[in-house]
């Protein structure tokens, strides 16, 4: 009988392992899609921004950019920030301050009801927001890795 309940709780034990490392890979294969997907659609925006501020006539700033970001620029559809696909919410802010050395949005998250992306028109930068992670290391770390 002791026998039994070894090997019972023996292959208890493999199954509530194996089911850990079954969801751990699987929560990691799509972390890492969501972040290749979010690169891709900053990409997107990127291409656009630089594009549009290159054109003859184009309403740019001071510093060669354009003021703001038009949906309609993007016929297939807006590039969304896959972590954020609220149709209520804002999909960009653009940074009002206009200072080129400003390279980041004050909130990486949008814990505040930030958009998912961030533009600077001062120095033509796009940033995407993240879900704030666990610890603000790990939040930081996320954003860098959809960023840089």
């Amino acid at each position: 009988l002791m026998r039994v309940n070894l090997t019972t709780l023996t292959l208890l034990a493999l199954l509530v392992i194996s089911f850990g490392a079954w969801t751990y890979v699987t929560d990691s294969t799509r972390e890492r899609e969501l972040i290749a997907s979010t690169v891709l659609a900053r990409q997107r925006i990127v291409s656009e921004v630089r594009l549009r501020s290159a054109l003859a006539g184009a309403e740019n700033t001071r510093q060669g950019w354009v003021h703001r970001i038009d949906p309609a620029w993007f016929p297939e559809g807006r590039p969304l920030n896959p972590w954020f696909l609220n149709p209520d919410r804002n999909w960009i802010d653009v940074d009002v301050r206009a200072d080129s050395a400003r390279f980041d949005p004050d909130s990486i998250d949008t814990s505040r009801h930030a958009a998912g992306w961030w533009y600077n028109p001062a120095n033509g930068i796009i940033r995407a927001r993240v879900p704030a992670q666990n610890t603000s290391r790990a939040t930081l770390e996320l954003y860098e890795s959809v960023n840089r």
